[in-house]
């Protein structure tokens, strides 16, 4: 008995160790997301044609893609350059090809067929041309940046993309209106300046984690939207547009740093300058404004530091002008 004993007392060291190098093993596979993982046809054939409608063969950096006249083999989506999985390599999340030479048009299937697509990055690529494909409903979709590309037409539904945080559209050829925002909770950024977008701009009312609204240098008209519970936006550009009427109340701007209105056709009394803007970044002229009843300009005067701002409201300067606080 004592032999036995013995016998077992031996077993179970060699036993725990066993487990223990089985347990590694599986948590190092759990852990290895290309193991035996294929993301579904639909999203290699998007992959594909995204590819092939934007000259892959000519991207300045396409590892992975393709070895001559073949595609990587199903499985292998996960490490080609730019393309990034999930945990599991089970499906697409994202597309990192900023700045790498893609000419041609975007596929009808880039967002419908990436349904769990949570980030595109194709800026820089000045040789995409044509119109931005619908989004469908892409539930994951958080960021979209296709900045200083050659894009065209409208801005599709944002409606079927209730997680986007950052919307990135800058410098295109855009036109048309900008469709709703309503219900893009998550909102933290809208860069759509320099395009030639068009129409009264939409409404910002409930989307309050905004930080950033650069919307300057297109052909809006009609009034600027409500201010009223962004308590987070920092900046707001929208010089270089039509808009009329008068500039709306500014008391729930609380951590603005920098407000552009300038060349615009903005009328009526100037609203008292929030306290938070930095020194010099601001404007408000040209425009038709009044400083008719403002006691008091020195918030004004820092934030734009141009002396005298009041200036370019030409209208206003006969020379002999100077309002209190200037």
């Amino acid at each position: 008995m004592l032999a036995i004993a013995r016998s077992r007392k031996a077993i179970q060291p060699a036993t725990r160790r066993a487990g223990a190098i089985l347990t590694a093993a599986i948590v190092l596979f759990a852990q290895s997301p290309l193991v035996n993982a294929t993301i579904p046809n639909s999203e290699r054939i998007a992959l594909i044609a995204l590819w092939s409608s934007t000259h892959g063969s000519d991207w300045y950096d396409s590892a992975g893609w393709r070895t001559g006249a073949l595609f990587g083999a199903p499985g292998t989506e996960c490490g080609w350059y730019g393309v990034e999985c999930d945990a599991f390599g089970a499906h697409v999340v994202a597309l990192n090809l900023d700045t790498n030479n893609l000419t041609g048009t975007l596929p009808e299937i880039l967002f419908s067929d990436l349904p769990f697509l949570r980030n595109i990055d194709l800026r820089g690529n000045a040789g995409i041309v044509g119109s931005i494909p619908l989004l469908g409903p892409s539930s994951h979709l958080e960021t979209i940046l296709l900045q200083y590309c050659n894009l065209s037409g409208a801005i599709p539904d944002l409606s079927g993309a209730p997680a986007l945080r950052s919307l990135d559209l800058s410098g295109n050829h855009l036109s048309g209106a900008v469709p709703s925002l309503s219900g893009l909770k998550n909102l933290h950024g809208l860069s759509i300046d320099n395009n030639a977008l068009s129409g009264t701009f939409p409404s910002l009312v409930g989307l309050s984690e905004l930080s950033n609204v650069s919307i300057a240098y297109n052909n809006f008209s009609g009034e600027l939207p409500s201010f009223d519970g962004l308590a987070l936006l920092d900046v707001f550009d929208a010089e270089h547009n039509q808009f009329t009427g008068e500039i709306p109340s500014l008391a729930s701007l609380t951590n603005i740093s920098r407000l552009q209105l300038a060349y615009n056709d903005l009328r009526g009394l100037i609203p008292e300058a929030p306290e938070t803007l930095d020194e010099g970044t601001s404007s408000l002229c040209p425009n038709q404004l009044s400083l008719s009843g403002m006691p008091d300009l020195e918030e004004w005067q820092y934030a734009i530091n141009d002396y005298p701002w009041w200036r370019a409201c030409d209208h206003l300067f006969d020379g002999d002008f100077e309002p209190q606080g200037g």
